[in-house]
């Protein structure tokens, strides 16, 4: 258990399944390439 953030607090409720995680990584890399960040590689190791 990680007491150094609130999300760690908040206990474990479900593992997520593999479209939220897809999800997550294709709105990080959306989100980037928004913010102009080049020279930033996308998140392919998942």
């Amino acid at each position: 258990e990680c007491t150094f953030c609130s999300t760690g607090q908040q206990g474990f409720n479900r593992n997520l399944n593999v479209a939220e995680i897809i999800g997550q990584v294709w709105r990080v890399n959306q989100l980037l390439g928004a913010y102009g960040k080049t020279g930033i590689k996308p998140v392919t190791n998942v």
